[in-house]
């Protein structure tokens, strides 16, 4: 066997055996868990934006002017014609009005305190799914917002699984962003970019 020959041969073993490695590596990274602790103002926090880019907050302030005007509506009439059925629909529209507003608040801080009660929170990406918390999940019911404090997850229309920046090392943020990108496409929404 001539020195040549011999070269190639090392050649080829450290080839393959680098192949080897980075299949390790990139099925470890595939299959690495992130795992974290929230508190409940991080999941508030979190909750808060995602209301305001998927459009509910906005909702629930229009629905709350309408009742609010409504209401107001009812309080002239009643100044008009001193009828005291007036001050009854009034009343009932500014409560409707008043409880719509807070129902997002109040169903964000169930969340939040249930999130928080929880010991930890997991997360795993796989090629065909993304594990939360040991459930399952198919990316195509998967949509997510990346904020300049978090990243929230959102599957199966309206379940919420939210990433406080703040918990996770750098490493692990760049493994979620990069792998939101590849297995959701557009889906996925950085709002960090569009902010700045």
């Amino acid at each position: 066997m001539t020195l040549y020959e011999n070269n190639e041969n090392l050649q080829e073993q450290e080839n393959h055996s680098n192949t080897g490695n980075s299949d390790k590596s990139e099925n470890e990274q595939k299959d690495r868990q992130i795992i974290f602790k929230v508190e409940k103002q991080d999941v508030l926090d979190c909750l808060k934006e995602t209301d305001k880019v998927d459009g509910t907050s906005k909702k629930n302030n229009i629905m709350m002017f309408v009742f609010g005007l409504i209401s107001a509506l009812y309080l002239i009439t009643f100044f008009q014609t001193r009828n005291g059925l007036n001050i009854i629909f009034m009343l009932f529209f500014a409560l409707v009005g008043v409880f719509i507003y807070k129902k997002s608040f109040v169903v964000n801080n169930e969340i939040a305190e249930a999130f928080s009660k929880e010991d930890e929170q997991t997360l795993i990406f796989r090629e065909k799914e993304i594990i939360l918390n040991g459930q399952s999940i198919e990316y195509d019911t998967v949509k997510a917002f990346d904020f300049s404090d978090s990243v929230c997850i959102i599957y199966k229309r309206n379940r919420t699984f939210c990433i406080p920046k703040r918990l996770i090392s750098k490493e692990d943020y760049s493994l979620i962003k990069d792998k939101l990108t590849l297995y959701i496409g557009d889906r996925y929404k950085d709002y960090v970019i569009k902010s700045n």
